[in-house]
């Protein structure tokens, strides 16, 4: 599948605003491994304000909806739209800017960063949202974070659209098989219900 034209135009764009420091500031975000101090924060807050239990229950759904978001995204929709990304569309690869000589692998529709990130923005929002405004937060990381991605050069900005209605899907799959093993596993039952 080829990209549209309109998202070509756009990503250039994007892609072509950039500074030395925003471009210190996407590669740094763009690797996965600098969230982990957010995810351990998430996980820390969890536990102090609603116990162990409800943060392991939390964690297993989150582990269900992020593998959710990362294979339907890398595993399914990669292989079978068969879309490139910016850095390897022939029509444009040399117009982008890219970092570090990284361009990513071949395909790029949808992007795994932008599900991964936003099943994890709408898990936590989804369980903060009553007690905790801010959560809505979680949701600017997750723009941010799935635009890096545009940053560095290898998605458009479908695949980040794309990334994020996985990221809803995979989310909403997880909720629905949670809540029917809490029917059948009392132990899966949170706090309070």
């Amino acid at each position: 599948m080829e990209p549209f034209e309109w998202e070509r135009s756009l990503f250039l764009f994007l892609n072509g605003m950039h500074t030395p420091a925003s471009d210190s500031f996407f590669w740094w975000l763009t690797t996965p491994i600098n969230s982990w101090p957010l995810y351990a924060f998430l996980l820390i807050f969890s536990y102090v304000k609603f116990g162990w239990k409800d943060t392991l229950i939390t964690l297993i759904g989150l582990g269900i909806a992020i593998g959710l978001a990362d294979v339907m995204a890398s595993q399914i929709l990669k292989p079978l739209i068969h879309r490139p990304r910016p850095s390897h569309d022939p029509a444009i690869q040399d117009l982008v800017h890219t970092l570090n000589g990284y361009k990513g692998g071949p395909l790029g529709f949808v992007s795994s960063h932008a599900s991964t990130s936003m099943a994890i923005a709408l898990f936590f929002y989804n369980a903060w949202k009553q007690r905790f405004p801010w959560a809505v937060l979680l949701f600017v990381w997750a723009i941010v974070y799935s635009y890096s991605r545009i940053a560095v050069g290898v998605h458009f900005v479908g695949d980040i659209l794309g990334g994020w209605f996985i990221g809803w899907l995979a989310f909403w799959i997880s909720i629905k098989l949670m809540t029917f093993a809490a029917t059948k596993i009392d132990w899966l039952k949170k706090e309070g219900n």
